[in-house]
């Protein structure tokens, strides 16, 4: 899949937009509408296109050890971004990309809230 169909895939989930939030104007990102988080990140190094998902820190260990176009990025505790670079089309099936792009938003996807604390007590 090149750049345009995972864009594309991205948005046809529920409540997702694009974005261009950097200065970088190759830089665009994907997010949920309830609470702005990102799931997708396209950018470019050098004339050549990657993609960041969220993923978690165990499934990211999975998809480095699958192949070394896989790299993780920023590790927060148990979430991590996996990237990839978008030319290499023998890496990047289709199935792998909704694989990606699912647990991306999965991860990201508004909670719903719990009432506060005072109310099971009143």
């Amino acid at each position: 899949m090149n750049r345009g169909e995972i864009i594309s895939y991205c948005l046809a989930l529920k409540n997702a937009y694009e974005d261009l939030p950097f200065r970088d104007q190759s830089q665009l990102v994907i997010n949920h509408r309830e609470n702005r988080k990102v799931f997708a990140w396209f950018y470019e190094i050098k004339e050549e296109e990657y993609v960041r998902f969220r993923c978690s820190k165990i499934s990211g260990e999975r998809w480095e050890e699958r192949s070394v176009q896989f790299h993780i990025g920023f590790l927060h505790e148990e979430i991590c971004w996996i990237e990839v670079s978008l030319c290499d089309e023998e890496v990047l099936t289709e199935e792998v990309i909704k694989e990606l792009v699912e647990e991306s938003y999965k991860l990201t996807k508004p909670h719903k809230r719990r009432k506060p604390a005072s109310w099971y007590f009143s």
